[in-house]
């Protein structure tokens, strides 16, 4: 099953978006991006909740950027979220380090449940992703969503 999702891998609808589409393909080229990184995210989660169960989760603690990951999770809903006349802005403090080590795939799976439901149902206009720096030292830093 897993193959199966990395049949519907990002890189072949990127390539697909590169080509020459007319508007009306090139939104549902992007709907397909969309679904299919929700679909892997969805099973990912299966995946952690099945070995959580069993004991055998351990985060994939690598270095990343915050704003990176922000961004780029708030882009992939942009289209949809227009289509519904909502705007989704990013805010992330400026005194957060811009690198940080931690579990990115996870955390970039939360921002795409948040947001997914954000979008869907929305009764306002505008969704704000928001990280602000709760607390700092020399090896943890804290962020608030």
């Amino acid at each position: 099953m897993k193959k199966s999702l990395n049949n519907i891998d990002n890189s072949k609808a990127e390539l697909l978006l590169d080509s020459h589409l007319s508007p009306q393909q090139s939104a549902l080229a992007q709907e397909i991006k969309i679904s299919g990184r929700v679909l892997q995210s969805h099973f990912n989660d299966w995946l952690d909740f099945c070995r959580a169960d069993l004991g055998h989760i351990e985060p994939d603690n690598k270095d990343f950027e915050l704003l990176s990951i922000v961004e780029s999770t708030a882009e992939m809903f942009a289209n949809e979220a227009h289509e519904k006349d909502i705007s989704i802005m990013t805010c992330v403090d400026p005194d957060i380090p811009i690198r940080l080590k931690a579990d990115a795939a996870r955390l970039q799976r939360v921002l795409l449940s948040m947001i997914v439901s954000s979008v869907y149902n929305a009764n306002y206009n505008e969704i704000v992703i928001r990280a602000t720096l709760q607390s700092k030292d020399s090896k943890i830093c804290k962020v608030r969503w």
